[in-house]
């Protein structure tokens, strides 16, 4: 429309808040850039501390190895029986470096032989001790069994203890013990008296006792089934001498 003036718009300079709470125009200051950074690295620290942490294994984190020792045979004097050894890991970690198994024979029992699982290297560095050694990483899955032969010597103790022990792999120490009982000959179980020499406790034939002075048969045992209408006697007679 002719003889209107135009309005030119109008230009605002930018001038800071006067109120100092109101941070909405005002530029940030160092302290509050120093709080951001210190967040940020924060943020970044944690990010990449926990990916390497998530998997990893405690410190702490073992094997821990046992051993069983055991014994299903009979052990009479002068014989040969079986011990069995069971070796364990009761932890989901798996053994590191080289495992020992030591297997020590007490008086009246000598190594006879032994077998083992696959990996294991047994020696008998003596007739009284035996050492096998591995360095597979033995699990929580897989027991390591050993059979360990010995003699029975004809005048073993009639009541003794065979202890083995695993060492090693990353775990503490073990041990176990199997009380053993020895039969034949003076020992209880046997055939002749109570453990003392023969010294006549199972009751003498004779109302005197005639040791030292004639050579007699003592503690005669008999074991006799008559079969019915067979008629026939089966005996079984255990002599023990007494030497005079």
């Amino acid at each position: 429309m002719a003889g209107t003036a135009r309005e030119e718009p109008s230009v605002r300079a930018f001038r800071p808040s006067p109120n100092p709470q109101d941070g909405r125009d005002r530029p940030m200051g160092a302290s509050t850039w120093k709080r951001r950074l210190m967040a940020a690295g924060t943020v970044l620290a944690v990010s990449g501390v926990l990916p390497l942490t998530a998997g990893a294994t405690p410190a702490f984190a073992a094997a821990f190895l046992q051993i069983e020792k055991s014994h299903t045979d009979s052990f009479v004097r002068g014989g040969m029986a079986i011990y069995t050894l069971t070796v364990t890991n009761g932890s989901q970690d798996t053994s590191t470096g080289l495992v020992t198994v030591t297997d020590v024979m007490p008086e009246g029992l000598t190594l006879a032989g032994a077998s083992a699982e696959l990996g294991w290297d047994c020696t008998q560095s003596s007739l009284e001790q035996l050492v096998c050694t591995t360095s597979m990483s033995l699990s929580m899955e897989t027991p390591q069994v050993f059979d360990v032969s010995v003699n029975i010597a004809a005048d073993a103790p009639c009541n003794l203890t065979n202890s083995a022990s695993v060492s090693g792999g990353g775990s503490p120490a073990d041990s176990d013990s199997d009380p053993t009982v020895v039969t034949g000959g003076s020992c209880n179980g046997g055939n002749g008296g109570d453990g003392g020499g023969g010294d006549g406790g199972g009751g003498s034939l004779l109302g005197v006792n005639l040791n030292g002075v004639l050579p007699i048969y003592n503690n005669i045992s008999t074991q006799n089934n008559v079969l019915s209408p067979g008629a026939s006697n089966r005996s079984r007679q255990n002599l023990e001498l007494n030497a005079p």
